[in-house]
C-alpha cells in the first residue's frame, strides 16, 4: 500500500520583508509547499525606509524602494493574489475570506500553516 503525502498549504498574508522572507525560506526549505501569497497592493517590497531614504536623497524616485517582483516568486510557482483583502481569517477552521480588489468577487481558501507579514 502506498502512503498518501499531502501537500502542506501556507498562507501568507502581506508581502513586506517579512512575507518576502518566508516565501524565501519556504522556497528554499520546504520546496513542495504550496504558497499563496494575499496582498492589497499591486507591488511588494516596498522597503519601509524608503521615503525617508527619498527625502534624504538617497534615492531619488521612490519606485527604487521596490525591490523585488511579484513574477519571480509566480515563476516558482507562489500564487500571488495581487490586489486582494484578506476579509476574515477563521483559525479554527484554517480558512481566508479574500476579496478580490479589481472584481469584487469574494473567495475562501484554506491554510495548513498561516503567516502574518501585514507589516
Amino acid at each position: 500500500m502506498k502512503a498518501v503525502v499531502e501537500t502542506m498549504k501556507v498562507a501568507i498574508i502581506g508581502c513586506t520583508h517579512a512575507g518576502i522572507a518566508a516565501m524565501k525560506q519556504i522556497l528554499k526549505y520546504y520546496p513542495g509547499t504550496e504558497i499563496t501569497v494575499y496582498e492589497r497592493h499591486a507591488d511588494i517590497s516596498y522597503m519601509s525606509c524608503g521615503t525617508y531614504l527619498h527625502l534624504g536623497g538617497t534615492i531619488h524616485n521612490l519606485d527604487q524602494a521596490l525591490y523585488a517582483n511579484p513574477s519571480e516568486f509566480s515563476e516558482q510557482g507562489v500564487q500571488m493574489r495581487m490586489q486582494y483583502d484578506v476579509i476574515n481569517v477563521n483559525a479554527d477552521k484554517h480558512t481566508i475570506l479574500a476579496q478580490n480588489l479589481q472584481t469584487k468577487e469574494l473567495q475562501t481558501d484554506h491554510y495548513d500553516k498561516l503567516v502574518m507579514a501585514t507589516g
